[in-house]
């Protein structure tokens, strides 16, 4: 998926060491809006990918919850 510069909003950062048992990484979070129907396609480390209702998403891992509940919070 392609999104122009000017569609996404950054949301924040997420730096805590040990954020993730992996080792140290930062996360830049960005919001986009997505048209409904836009297929999804996996890649990089991904096996399977879907959309999921914000209402019914299955277990994150690391503070991806954090994440999306910054994200949310921020546009309700």
């Amino acid at each position: 998926m392609y999104a122009a510069t000017e569609e996404l909003t950054q949301v924040g950062t997420w730096d805590a060491p040990g954020r993730d048992p992996r080792g140290r990484y930062v996360t830049v979070a960005y919001q986009l809006t997505v048209i409904p129907g836009t297929p999804a396609e996996a890649g990089d480390d991904a096996v399977n990918v879907r959309w999921w209702p914000l209402a019914d998403l299955p277990p994150l891992a690391f503070d991806h919850a954090d994440i999306i509940a910054t994200v949310t919070a921020a546009t309700v």
